[in-house]
């Protein structure tokens, strides 16, 4: 009886450090529990960080093949530019070639017409240093090509 005392002390002892060890494995895996949810916010952030830095990747890009597209725009547009400037210096010759060729040339025929145009008219504009078009289309000058159309129906 006494052996059954003693072994039932121990037990008693036993079953204290069990409920011991019990409650601090309780509290651990309550930790770990909290640690995996934190764990998998992090992760479901990492990955939308990662979307979102590829979706950034795939908007710079695009910006930079805009940036290029305008670059060339820019150049195209400058010589544009410059050809409208040109084109705007020679209207006045185009202009007074034009007026000339009205006001002088619709009783004659063609060859003539083409003589005074080539020869006098455009020759005193050069004499004078007037600028214009060096092969001037009077008639797509004056008309658009709707109105010839027109015209021609």
């Amino acid at each position: 009886m006494a052996m059954l005392a003693e072994k039932d002390g121990e037990l008693k002892v036993a079953m204290k450090q069990l409920a011991e060890a019990q409650a601090d494995l309780k509290i651990i895996q309550d930790k770990l529990a909290g640690l995996k949810e934190i764990f998998q916010l992090n992760i479901a952030e990492k990955t939308q960080l990662e979307i979102n830095a590829n979706k950034t990747k795939k908007m710079i890009n695009t910006a930079r093949t805009l940036i290029g597209s305008l670059t060339d725009e820019q150049e195209r547009w400058s010589k544009g530019a410059i050809e409208i400037g040109d084109e705007k210096k020679k209207l006045i010759g185009n202009v007074s070639l034009a007026t000339a060729f009205i006001s002088y040339c619709g009783p004659f025929d063609a060859t003539f017409r083409q003589i005074l145009q080539n020869e006098y008219f455009v020759g005193d504009m050069k004499k004078r240093g007037v600028p214009h078009s060096a092969s001037l289309e009077l008639t797509s000058f004056l008309v658009d090509e709707a109105t010839v159309g027109e015209w021609n129906i």
